[in-house]
């Protein structure tokens, strides 16, 4: 059986999820099913706000990362080691707190987003928040659906998103920022054999995004 195949849809997604076969999504979006891989899309003014002031990231960066718009949710593209989409997590920017914030995920718990030179070291963080932060400064980084999607909270790990990324960081300079809390110890200490280098932000911000966003801090400054 071919490792990924094509879906469109819901149905086709559900069949490939219950044959075991892998995929990535044609099309895919939380509402109607046409969130489409390749270049995203234009922004909304709130949205745009929204990423610049989370993720300091410009609408430019965005659309060539792939993330596009559904009403108030920012949809993020989950992409595999050759760029293709594999799924999607939105986030919706009108909730602040609490529940109802992220999306359930359809995206195999993994994504490697790479910048068109693909130098400079290769960053592992446990959220797409991270991601998305350490993309809109053009750093390679992979980054999973949280700690939990690598290691459970019973401790088990996910054996093969741990063998894709050991494959991924192969021959890289690999740098792993966990976050500064019990799951991100939990995640680190699954990871940091894999990688070159742990940093953590340093306190008393609690993951990467906080210190660059409300510490005004670069990841040069850590390195």
């Amino acid at each position: 059986m071919e490792r990924f195949v094509t879906v469109s849809g819901p149905l086709a997604r559900d069949m490939a999820l219950r044959s075991g076969q892998e995929f990535y999504n044609d099309c895919h979006s939380p509402s109607d099913g046409k969130f489409c891989g390749g270049k995203g899309g234009t922004f909304s003014p709130g949205v745009k706000a929204y990423l610049k002031d989370q993720y300091q990231m410009s609408p430019e960066t965005a659309k060539e990362l792939g993330l596009s718009q559904d009403g108030t949710k920012l949809l993020i593209p989950f992409k595999d080691e050759k760029g293709r989409t594999t799924g999607v997590k939105w986030r919706d920017t009108a909730v602040s707190e609490g529940l109802g914030r992220w999306g359930p995920a359809d995206n195999h718990g993994l994504s490697l987003y790479e910048n068109k030179a693909k130098k400079g070291p290769l960053f592992v963080v446990e959220s797409p928040s991270e991601g998305l932060i350490l993309a809109a400064h053009n750093h390679r980084v992979v980054f999973f659906d949280g700690a939990d999607s690598l290691v459970s909270r019973t401790d088990v790990v996910n054996k093969k998103l741990h063998s894709r990324l050991s494959k991924i960081v192969e021959g890289n300079t690999s740098i792993l920022i966990p976050d500064n809390d019990v799951r991100g110890e939990a995640f680190a200490k699954v990871v940091e054999p894999l990688v070159t280098k742990r940093i953590n932000p340093p306190a008393p911000y609690k993951d990467l995004r906080e210190y660059m966003i409300k510490g005004k801090g670069t990841v040069d400054q850590l390195l």
